[in-house]
């Protein structure tokens, strides 16, 4: 029963969303209806998203969703999670969040703002959302019922995503991931209805600022998961996954940048729509490559041909749709007095780069499954890869990053920019050689050097501007210094990290270079759905005892798997972190056991530095919003328009 009523509220959706559709075009009495029609969706939505949460609690395994990815044995808190650590759910959770934007549209969008724009871009989002509303109804039904008799058990959810991490990251990913919709609706609106690029930008920038913000914290909770869940100890392992939610975010920061400067001097017009259109093209795309069955990966879902096609057509309507009409109705918004070395220079270079790391990133994530499609030689693309072919590109973004809020609009003289920076310039070199000293490569010591340079200048820019008003700098001066903060951790963490990797038995001690490891005993533990084997591993620097960590490995009857569970201590220098793993228990008196070490310097950085990054466009956002007041001009996108 409970299941059906979730099916009627997601059909419900669907006639919402029709109700968009066909009052969006209409004159500007049909507005109210509109709104109810985003907030019939909103709420359809959310009783059936309720209704599938109420299945996992009561471990109904009559339905197939909870039967694939619940146990009774599962603690509730995951029980309640596993709704979402699945396909079905994880989609279901996708319409909700969409139509959560929708209705955020509909209520706040500023009625002074032009009701033609209005309702095109409800109309345009009436469109996204039935797609998606048909494909969860249809496709990826999460209330589809099992067969009779109907199982007593189910096979319990994936043991590495019963998890806090994997808890909260999916819904603030999508949060980020969907949110892009709101900015390819506008510029598809837009351009039907000819309004001002530059009134556009206007109010298209919080709403960048926001999906960017949440897509940022989205990925970053992903890689702390990682971090702590798979083992390998790293923070980012170019898997193929993590960068299907990179490629998103890059655009969405090269959209971020461009219609700053398109609200401000009129430029880079028909670059803003396209990126417009591309970051929430990006975004479908992720979600192709996760769920076609293309990529390999812990991260990725089972693998469904039908439902990848479905999902390719999709795309192919969301930027399909958009660059048709940009061919035909954009139009060059360059003002004539552009001048190379400016912001608007600056700020062009700068996205450059980015999409130069996007299109890099693209083809080596698509590159295999392309070749393995083609039945030719398989190829891996690994961390080498992007190391060589992205790193030089970072590295010209901090640059710009650094100095472009330095350089005035118009033209800049260079040296006024060189007295102005000289102080913060000295300070990065300083850093570079020193890091150079005890060991940074080349690239270690430009990444360390601008990472700096961001820092310092970021700190300048927020002194100058401390009040939070809506022409501030200060929420861009945040949001910089918290890029700076995150890549000079990044650059610590990669280059000085102290890796043990051994095999071992109970009362061995292990020593590599300055550190050492010992297991000291094992005792065995029984969880709630898992048992466990608990290693006391002390850890010694220079012969001197300095911490004990206790790393796990568990097994899972229900899916009769077994996962590592790592143990980390951490300060504000350095991390810790210790994983063991079986390698061969045929005598169990003498167990063999791999224990995998690390040192990792300012790794919390990493995670502080991205938080700070997310605050500042959170903080950009609301400042932006304040910027987006009078009417709008249902003008010709013309170059005299925007000069």
């Amino acid at each position: 029963m409970l299941a059906l009523f979730g099916e009627f509220f997601v059909w419900l959706s669907v006639l919402a969303s029709l109700a968009m559709i066909i009052l969006g075009g209409r004159s500007n009495e049909h507005h109210t209806y509109l709104k109810r029609a985003a907030f019939v969706q909103f709420f359809s939505l959310c009783f059936a998203f309720l209704a599938l949460i109420i299945l996992f609690w009561l471990s109904d395994f009559s339905i197939q969703n909870v039967y694939n990815n619940s146990h009774t044995e599962k603690p509730l808190f995951y029980k309640i999670s596993g709704s979402w650590g699945n396909h079905e759910g994880s989609m279901l959770l996708w319409a909700l969040i969409s139509a959560s934007y929708i209705l955020a549209f509909a209520k706040y969008f500023l009625p002074a703002s032009g009701p033609k724009l209005f309702g095109r871009t409800l109309q345009v989002l009436g469109f996204a959302s039935l797609g998606l509303n048909l494909f969860v109804s249809t496709l990826s039904n999460p209330f589809k019922r099992m067969e009779m008799p109907f199982p007593t058990e189910g096979q319990g959810l994936n043991p590495l995503l019963q998890d806090i991490g994997l808890v909260i990251h999916p819904p603030v990913l999508y949060l980020g991931y969907v949110g892009l919709v709101i900015p390819w609706a506008l510029a598809i609106a837009a351009l039907i209805s000819q309004t001002s690029a530059r009134d556009w930008a206007k109010i298209v920038k919080p709403w960048t600022y926001i999906a960017l913000a949440f897509l940022t914290t989205g990925i970053i909770l992903g890689s702390w998961w990682a971090y702590r869940e798979l083992g390998w100890g790293g923070w980012w392992f170019w898997d193929p996954v993590e960068n299907a939610s990179l490629i998103p975010w890059l655009i969405g920061l090269a959209l971020a940048h461009s219609v700053m400067a398109l609200s401000t001097r009129g430029g880079l017009g028909n670059w803003s729509f396209s990126l417009a259109i591309l970051a929430f093209g990006a975004s479908i795309l992720g979600t192709f490559l996760v769920r076609s069955g293309s990529l390999v990966s812990v991260h990725a879902f089972a693998a469904d041909p039908g439902r990848g096609i479905a999902i390719l057509v999709y795309l192919c309507a969301v930027i399909g749709s958009g660059l048709i009409l940009l061919f035909f109705k954009g139009a060059d918004l360059t003002p004539p007095d552009y001048k190379i070395f400016s912001r608007d220079g600056a700020l062009l270079a700068h996205n450059l780069f980015i999409m130069a790391i996007t299109i890099t990133v693209l083809l080596g994530t698509a590159y295999p499954p392309i070749v393995q499609a083609l039945n030719l030689a398989p190829l891996a693309v690994g961390a080498p890869f992007y190391h060589a072919a992205v790193v030089p590109f970072m590295v010209c973004v901090l640059i710009f990053m650094a100095f472009g809020p330095e350089i005035p609009w118009r033209k800049a003289k260079l040296n006024v920019l060189i007295k102005q920076s000289k102080l913060a310039v000295f300070i990065a070199v300083i850093a570079g050689l020193f890091v150079g000293v005890i060991g940074a490569s080349l690239m270690g010591i430009l990444a360390t050097s601008f990472s700096c340079l961001i820092i310092v200048l970021s700190i300048r820019q927020a002194k100058r501007s401390p009040r939070l008003d809506k022409t501030s700098k200060l929420p861009m001066a945040i949001a910089h210094l918290g890029v700076g903060i995150f890549t000079l951790a990044a650059t610590l963490t990669t280059v000085f990290t102290v890796e043990i990797d051994t095999a071992i038995r109970e009362g061995e001690k292990i020593k590599s270079g300055a550190y050492a490891v010992e297991l000291k005993t094992l005792e065995e533990r029984k969880g709630p759905n898992y048992i466990s084997m608990v290693g006391t591993v002390n850890i010694y620097k220079n012969g001197q005892f300095i911490k004990t960590l206790t790393p796990e490995y568990r097994h899972y009857p229900a899916r009769n798997m077994p996962t590592t569970e790592s143990d980390i201590r951490f300060n504000v220098f350095r991390d810790l972190r210790a994983s063991m793993n079986v390698v061969d228990q045929s005598d169990p008196e003498k167990m063999i056991w791999a224990i995998r070490f690390h040192m990792r310097p300012a790794m919390i950085w990493l995670w502080i530095g991205t938080l700070i990054a997310s605050l500042g466009l959170l903080l950009a956002a609301r400042t932006s919003w304040k910027t987006v007041v009078g009417p709008i001009s249902n003008t010709s996108l013309s170059p005299k328009v925007e000069a």
